[in-house]
């Protein structure tokens, strides 16, 4: 067995005797303690495990970040983008408001143009109808009004012959302008004598479809002539159809409806 006085010939013992230092550290030392390198290098090991780990889930981390930011600028992009396509179609949707409200508008204005037209030729086609069925006219007036005209008496008045037996009659400073022009332009004017030799007017106001306007420039137009001549003159309206609106007229006896078949409203030419 290997003596010692000192501590320094101790220690080299121990360094010579791996088995009795060994021994000696397990004598000295409890199991933990003896435990105690193993456990720091096992906690060493996973510490850099961990570590290793952490650096992964931080660069994953960062790359998830990076991909957020890029994804949050390709949203504001797209975002932009929109507000940009919502003005574009905002000013899209008024451009074509405008346009269909021009189309509207002039297609109104052809229509209107068209209606207008169509009536001036249906008016035409009815006055023509008028002249053609002026003895029937008047027959038919004679009639309802007690009277045995004498057709070969009858005569068809022009224009000029209105406006001066307008002017005869003395009394057409009293007759307001627009009134006086829109009797110079009845639909047809004819004079007529009963069996007894008195001198009656036929008045007539001729349309596709008999309406208020035709009812009253029938009736005015055959007023003025009975201010102008001091003869009676009978208010006749003409046409295919007769509008709701003045059946009551018609109905008082206060104008005479003369009705036409279609195929009677045809052109001369």
């Amino acid at each position: 067995m290997a003596t010692f006085s000192t501590v320094d010939e101790l220690i080299r013992i121990l360094d010579e005797d791996p088995q009795l230092r060994e021994a000696l550290r397990a004598r000295l030392l409890s199991q933990e303690l003896l435990n105690l390198p193993a456990a720091h290098a096992a906690f060493t090991s996973e510490t850099q495990t961990f570590m290793s780990g952490m650096g992964e889930f931080r660069a994953e981390t960062q790359a998830f970040i990076a991909g957020m930011e890029e994804f949050r600028t390709e949203t504001q992009a797209f975002i932009a983008g929109m507000e940009e396509f919502r003005a574009e179609m905002r000013e899209f949707v008024t451009a074509t408001n405008r346009r269909l409200d021009a189309l509207e508008l002039r297609m109104d204005r052809g229509f209107n143009r068209l209606s207008h037209d169509i009536g001036i030729l249906r008016g035409n086609y009815s006055e023509n109808a008028v002249s053609r069925q002026a003895i029937t006219i008047a027959f038919d007036v004679g009639n309802a009004k007690g009277f045995n005209f004498d057709e070969t008496t009858l005569k068809p008045l022009d224009r000029d012959t209105l406006v001066r037996k307008a002017a005869e009659s003395g009394l057409i400073a009293d007759i307001p302008q627009n009134e006086r022009a829109s009797f110079y332009v009845s639909d047809f004017v004819a004079e007529v004598r009963d069996e007894a030799g008195e001198t009656h007017y036929i008045v007539v106001e001729a349309s596709f479809t008999c309406d208020k306007r035709d009812t009253d420039r029938a009736i005015s137009h055959a007023e003025l002539m009975t201010k102008f001549t001091q003869k009676r003159a009978w208010p006749v309206i003409a046409g295919v159809r007769l509008d709701s609106e003045i059946h009551h007229i018609v109905e008082a006896g206060d104008v005479l409806w003369f009705r036409f078949e279609q195929d009677e409203i045809r052109s001369d030419y």
